[in-house]
Order: C-alpha cells, then sequence, then structure tokens
C-alpha cells in the first residue's frame, strides 16, 4: 500500500519501511551528542527520551493509529521546547564557558550546541514525513483521537438500518411480577 504523498514524491513502499527508523535513529543520535555538554538542561533530556521511546513505540507497531499520534504530537512538542531552550541557555552559557581563550569547554560547547541546533532544524522535515506517515496509518487528514473523522473507512453505498426489521420484545412476567392472591 503506497503512502499519501502531497508532494508527489516517489516514496512508496521505502517509506513504509525506512523513513520511520531513519528519523528515531537520527534524533537519538543528535540528542546523544547535543547532551555531551553542560549547558542545556535536564528538561531537554527528559523531553526527547520520551520522544525517542514513543518514536520506537511507532516503530515497533507498524498499524497503530495511537503509537503514531503520540509520536507526531511530542514530536511537534519538542520542536517548540527545543527552541524555548536553546534560546534561554545558548546566550549565557557561551558567555560563560567561551569567555577568552578557547578550551575544551568552549569546543564541547560549540560542538553540542551544534547538535542541538541541527537536531531543531531537522525537526520540522521529519515532522512532514511523520505527518505523511500518520496520514497513512490513520485513513484521513484529521485522524487525532477524539476528531469525528477518525473512526476510518465508511462505506455510504449501503443504506442505513432502520428498527422496522427488528422485532419488539414481549413483555417477560416473573412470579414477582404477578400480584399474591390468599388461597
Amino acid at each position: 500500500m503506497s503512502s499519501p504523498n502531497p508532494l508527489n514524491l516517489p516514496l512508496g513502499s521505502i517509506m513504509d519501511k525506512w523513513v520511520l527508523k531513519i528519523i528515531v535513529a537520527t534524533h537519538f543520535l543528535l540528542t546523544v551528542w547535543a547532551q555531551l555538554g553542560v549547558f542545556l538542561p535536564s528538561g531537554y533530556e527528559y523531553m526527547n527520551i520520551i520522544l525517542i521511546l514513543t518514536g520506537l513505540w511507532a516503530v515497533a507497531m507498524p498499524e497503530s493509529k495511537d503509537s503514531m499520534h503520540m509520536f507526531f504530537i511530542f514530536h511537534l512538542m519538542s520542536i517548540l521546547t527545543d527552541i524555548i531552550f536553546l534560546g534561554v541557555f545558548f546566550g549565557p552559557s557561551q558567555d560563560s564557558l567561551c569567555s577568552g581563550i578557547t578550551t575544551t569547554a568552549c569546543s564541547n560547547f560549540r560542538f553540542s550546541a551544534g547538535m542541538a541546533i541541527i537536531n531543531l532544524i531537522i525537526k520540522p522535515l521529519s515532522a512532514i514525513f511523520l505527518f505523511m506517515e500518520l496520514r497513512r496509518r490513520s485513513g484521513a487528514y484529521t485522524g487525532f483521537p477524539g476528531h469525528p473523522g477518525s473512526s476510518g473507512y465508511e462505506n455510504i453505498d449501503q443504506p442505513i438500518p432502520t428498527n422496522q426489521q427488528v422485532e419488539a420484545a414481549q413483555p417477560h412476567q416473573s412470579a414477582l411480577d404477578k400480584p399474591y392472591l390468599p388461597q
């Protein structure tokens, strides 16, 4: 089965098998390299650990809509939190670690900051592929949980069943329903 493809690229079954695995592995590697420095807070690590775990869940259950929904939602949330973490912690860390002579601490900072920035730059591109996979699994543009369009395929060629085909139930009288008549 071919994936829905808004860009009309010939991805087909190649995307079905490998793109999700490559996305998870790439973000895992870049997150590990970004954590080599000391400037990012523990929230960056926790958010990306949750992201990688939900990504592994989506890889392990290839037909599950829920795992893909969670991975996509956490992926979008991680883009926002990465922007916040880099915006808040990059400047002060650069000032404290790279003031004066270039040191090992400054080199570590530059490498980990570069990996965090590359990870952030790649995330919107991978979000496009995740959305395409989400559409393939859910079969709709709006396949998020709780949305009316997420029920899947509905056959509109068949008539709606009516109550005329169902027989009415006959009332049942039990011994308790009969009035007591002393003899």
